[in-house]
């Protein structure tokens, strides 16, 4: 994978980024992250976050790649790394290592592959994403849905998590936060899969639960958009 470093590339195999990034719980990924300021400056205040921007441009990269890498007392950085990359070829390296995917004004070849809806645009953001490894049935308790740091939704007790993900394959679009004790039924989502596919009965169970879930959900949202506050 290909780094910038100042004005020159350097290259980091999986196994060095895996090392980087253990010391952070989580990993932002900025596609089309432009002079990365904003990578910057999100590392800076969250210093929790592991956070990586990609872009084509190293020209663009330069300053904010070498202030990151100066001493600490110098306003240098350890949880940013800039990758030298287009959206169409994103690196191998990066496949499911992101709790957060960002594309901050995207312009050129990105403008065009999401506007346009791309297959590979679409397909590399989707893989780097962490994929969901479970489905969660809420049985007491709650928690609440978060989308770049913003409460979206609360679940409560018989609401599933995770259930988009299970459907789609894709990367998780949201956050859920618990902060209190809950009790949970929890799926692996891969073994919950292959019996799904295996078991007529039990792919119908599952299908149908998911559906139900999904339409009580779409019910809540929209009885609290038609009566605010």
């Amino acid at each position: 994978m290909r780094i910038a470093h100042n004005r020159t590339v350097g290259e980091v195999p999986r196994a060095q980024l895996e090392s980087m990034i253990r010391q952070c719980p989580r990993v932002l990924v900025d596609i089309g992250t432009g002079d990365g300021k904003f990578v910057y400056l999100t590392a800076q205040r969250q210093p929790d976050w592991f956070c990586i921007g990609v872009d084509a441009d190293l020209s663009s990269l330069s300053e904010h790649s070498r202030k990151s890498q100066r001493k600490p007392e110098r306003g240098g950085l350890p949880n940013v790394m800039y990758v030298v990359s287009g959206v169409e070829d994103l690196p191998p390296e990066l496949d499911g290592i992101a709790d957060r995917v960002t594309a901050h004004l995207p312009w050129g070849s990105l403008l065009v592959g999401i506007v346009q809806a791309d297959a590979d645009v679409l397909s590399g953001l989707a893989r780097v994403g962490k994929p969901v490894a479970e489905l969660v049935l809420l049985c007491a308790g709650s928690a609440r849905v978060e989308v770049d740091d913003r409460a979206v939704a609360q679940l409560h007790a018989g609401t599933l998590c995770g259930e988009m993900a299970f459907i789609s394959g894709e990367p998780a679009s949201a956050t859920v936060i618990v902060r209190q004790p809950v009790r949970a039924f929890v799926f692996d989502m891969r073994k919950l899969r292959a019996l799904v596919e295996e078991d007529e009965l039990v792919a119908s169970a599952i299908h149908h639960a998911v559906g139900r879930d999904l339409m009580q959900k779409v019910n809540r949202n929209n009885s609290a958009a038609a009566h605010p506050g």
